[in-house]
């Protein structure tokens, strides 16, 4: 059964993408809001207002699902990214992330579709939607809290 916060992240979810089957915290499958909270960790300040966390976790997550485009994507839309993040601080930012990613979470091939941040009295709660490998099939995934 779905929560207030998962509801309304499938509701919308399923307003983009009508053909989409959801399944919520697939069996024998890595919860992705945790997997998103880890590979964020480096630049994810918890006690930060929720919306820049929000902000923050859209950006590792977008770093995240560039990190999983074939190599000739990816060479493709370098010059983009190199347009969009002309700081030298966040491209370094970005480069540390595709680095965590590499290192950390190479076997992990799921993309982070959608995203819902939210506050439950002092626990941080994310819940995201991702895809499984090779599949049409959305994995939902809740974060029952976090320090």
């Amino acid at each position: 059964m779905l929560n207030a916060a998962q509801a309304a992240l499938a509701r919308r979810l399923q307003a983009r993408e009508a053909n989409i089957t959801l399944r919520v915290n697939p069996p024998g499958v890595e919860k992705m809001s945790e997997v998103l909270l880890r590979f964020a960790d480096p630049i994810l300040d918890r006690s930060a207002p929720l919306e820049e966390i929000r902000a923050t976790l859209l950006f590792a997550m977008t770093i995240w699902n560039y990190a999983l485009l074939p190599a000739e994507a990816r060479s493709e839309s370098k010059g983009l990214l190199r347009e969009v993040i002309s700081d030298p601080w966040v491209s370094s930012v970005v480069q540390r992330l595709l680095e965590r990613k590499a290192q950390l979470f190479a076997d992990n091939q799921r993309m982070f579709y959608d995203l819902e941040v939210y506050q439950k009295g002092d626990e941080l709660k994310v819940n995201v939607v991702s895809a499984l490998p090779g599949s049409p099939t959305a994995g939902g995934a809740k974060k029952s809290g976090s320090s």
